[in-house]
């Protein structure tokens, strides 16, 4: 399935929003809210929902996308980065 153009703006002013701030910790949670908003959430490659761990004072991950029935989005992934600051971090979240 494709993500739909319009779903992507939605969540790409969203992700928008969430990568000027910064943050304590990863917002995820965020993250996945503002795709479940529009139809779609985190997941893993076999449909179940994203869990996973983050670490590091940088890093970068990719994360795959489906609806909320776990069919994959296949032309879209979100693009996360992130650097810890003296005591906040910076994110840049982004849909490919």
């Amino acid at each position: 399935m494709k993500f739909p153009q319009k779903a992507r703006r939605a969540v790409g002013k969203t992700l928008y929003a969430i990568s000027r701030e910064k943050h304590a910790g990863i917002p995820i949670d965020q993250i996945d809210q503002a795709l479940r908003a529009a139809g779609f959430k985190l997941t893993q490659e076999d449909g179940e929902d994203y869990e996973g761990i983050f670490c590091g004072r940088e890093g970068s991950a990719t994360i795959r996308i489906a609806d909320l029935a776990g069919e994959l989005v296949t032309n879209s992934l979100l693009a996360l980065q992130w650097y810890k600051l003296t005591t906040k971090l910076e994110i840049n979240c982004y849909m490919s």
